[in-house]
């Protein structure tokens, strides 16, 4: 079923290439309001995307970072004990 439904979708592509034409923003003015618009919206969504990659990035490094401290100063209690 899927694979008809992806010729299918080919075969139309491929007969009829103004219908899977550029929409109007990607296909008018470089220069307009709307296309900037676009442009800036997709580029606050790949910031966000980063900011909250590194965020998880940082707090996991930050949890490591303090488990490998807590060991340390263990072991050197441990040692201090005997």
């Amino acid at each position: 079923m899927i694979q008809r439904t992806l010729c299918t979708i080919a075969l139309t592509v491929i007969a009829a290439p103004s219908i899977a034409g550029a929409c109007a923003v990607c296909a008018g003015d470089p220069e307009s309001p709307l296309t900037h618009g676009a442009r800036n919206g997709v580029m606050v969504m790949v910031l966000i995307t980063y900011a909250l990659i590194l965020g998880f990035g940082g707090m996991f490094a930050a949890k490591i970072l303090h488990a490998r401290r807590q060991t340390a100063n263990t072991s050197d209690d441990q040692i201090a004990d005997v």
